[in-house]
């Protein structure tokens, strides 16, 4: 049995368009879930310090691994990609610039974001369990002004 050019070609095409989906609401995942979780540790701050500093790590331990996750997803979209600009041949649309250099993509910009959530988590852990350096920082910032 042989599978047509064009057949795969078709599938290549949707699998793609479903992980392109994807990759547009994977942001508003990330945002949902990490906001409600720094609003519930910032809630327990002053009341339970240990809590909070446990669901912060919890947040850094995650941003961690969706990036890890959203980076691999980003590979298996090249992939469909590349395979998709064989079959295109001369109408292969490409996202990359005259001198053959990638911009950055919505990945790479989804894994920075997660990046800074999980360095903001660890920062805010310490300042949740040692409260003086906050107050070293807020007395440091009114002598700016």
């Amino acid at each position: 049995m042989t599978i047509e050019p064009h057949y795969i070609h078709q599938q290549h095409y949707t699998h793609f368009g479903r992980l392109n989906d994807l990759i547009y609401k994977l942001p508003i995942l990330y945002s949902g879930l990490f906001g409600g979780l720094w609003y519930f540790a910032f809630s327990q701050k002053d009341a339970n310090p240990w809590v909070a500093a446990l669901v912060l790590f919890f947040c850094s331990i995650l941003s961690f691994i969706f990036k890890k996750i959203t980076g691999r997803l980003g590979r298996a979209m090249s992939g469909y990609i590349d395979n998709i600009n064989k079959m295109d041949g001369e109408f292969a649309v490409t996202l990359k610039n005259n001198d053959g250099k990638n911009e950055w993509s919505t990945i790479n910009w989804i894994n920075f974001a997660l990046t800074i959530s999980g360095l903001g988590s660890i920062v805010f852990i310490i300042i949740v369990l040692f409260p003086q350096i906050q107050q070293i920082v807020e007395i440091y910032l009114c002598h700016e002004k």
